[in-house]
């Protein structure tokens, strides 16, 4: 339930580059361990956003397809080192899952009405922060054993963090479980005021004692044409 993967990108407001390809690669520590990772988004035509995360270093990777207002529609997934590979395709109120979770086949539907899928949490709780809402619920699944949960986003706190030896305006969202487990688990995110970029997380992803993990934006945003 503790364990958790979260996953950071960003989408830009009014999608000013729709016709460029987007990267960011951001540094990741646990504690003394540390790694890179690298964000990519791109635009398919009449069929929403790509978006990518690679950290080669541990052999996970992730695609997640959206529509035009950002919520995921399909989830790929990829964990060399757990023998871990599987699509999840929404359809409806449907989830339909399929590949090698942990060395074993699955094949299942799960059914959940009601709320959105935001799996690619930088671009959704980004465009949460450019809206109007207070507070956002959403679902998401955890990758290392495909269960769904119900997350809410709120905060937006406006503050200044340092970024690369430099002041920014950000924006501070905080993101928890739903219901009785509000308290089991929850993270920090911050984004740029000005366009939503995706600048840092922080969270404890496991039990009581556990270092906290850090992500944070170490090179500035690669535009590409598409």
């Amino acid at each position: 339930m503790i364990k958790w993967i979260f996953l950071s990108s960003i989408f830009l407001l009014f999608h000013p580059f729709s016709g460029w390809s987007q990267t960011w690669n951001y540094h990741i520590r646990t504690g003394d361990k540390t790694n890179n990772v690298c964000w990519s988004l791109n635009p398919e035509p009449d069929s929403g956003y790509v978006a990518v995360s690679e950290n080669t270093q541990k052999g996970i990777f992730h695609k997640v397809l959206c529509d035009d207002s950002l919520i995921t529609r399909m989830w790929k997934f990829t964990n060399v080192g757990k023998n871990t590979s599987y699509c999840v395709e929404r359809k409806g109120d449907s989830f339909f899952l399929k590949g090698i979770l942990n060395g074993k086949e699955i094949e299942k539907v799960i059914k959940k009405k009601g709320l959105d899928w935001y799996q690619f949490h930088g671009i959704c709780i980004g465009e949460f922060v450019r809206s109007g809402l207070k507070k956002k619920k959403f679902l998401s699944f955890r990758p290392d054993n495909l269960k769904l949960y119900t997350l809410v986003g709120e905060g937006k706190e406006r503050c200044k963090i340092e970024v690369n030896g430099r002041a920014v305006n950000a924006v501070k969202i905080r993101v928890h479980l739903a219901g009785l487990w509000s308290k089991i688990w929850k993270a920090e995110y911050w984004f740029r005021e000005t366009d939503g970029l995706f600048l840092r997380y922080e969270a404890v992803n496991g039990f009581p004692g556990t270092p906290k993990t850090v992500y944070k934006l170490i090179e500035p945003e690669v535009l590409t044409v598409k």
